[in-house]
């Protein structure tokens, strides 16, 4: 359903072959929104509270240390898969899950 509208021009082969992956891709996305959904709530009860310093920082070093720098390390050393490019969104959200 969500792959139809982009498949118009692709040859039967390439539509085959990006099913899987994008059904992989999904049930990322679909695990990062559960860790994300309760990290935006704890990070904005933390704000609430007034500790603003504490959520800025564990954001900015969880997403560069666990999202931004091991991607390009990734995509750009190793010319590694998208699948695991998207892990990485979904380790982060857990580690805010977590810190948050």
């Amino acid at each position: 359903m969500f792959i139809r509208p982009f498949a118009s021009g692709m040859t039967e082969a390439t539509y085959n072959a990006t099913v899987p992956l994008v059904e992989g891709l999904l049930g990322l996305v679909a695990l990062f929104c559960l860790f994300e959904a309760v990290s935006m709530m704890m990070a904005g009860a933390l704000k609430g509270a007034g500790d603003t310093l504490f959520v800025a920082w564990a954001s900015i070093l969880c997403s560069w240390l666990l999202l931004v720098l091991p991607t390009g390390i990734l995509v750009m050393g190793w010319g590694g898969p998208l699948f695991w490019c998207w892990a990485f969104f979904v380790v982060n959200g857990f580690a805010m899950f977590l810190v948050h």
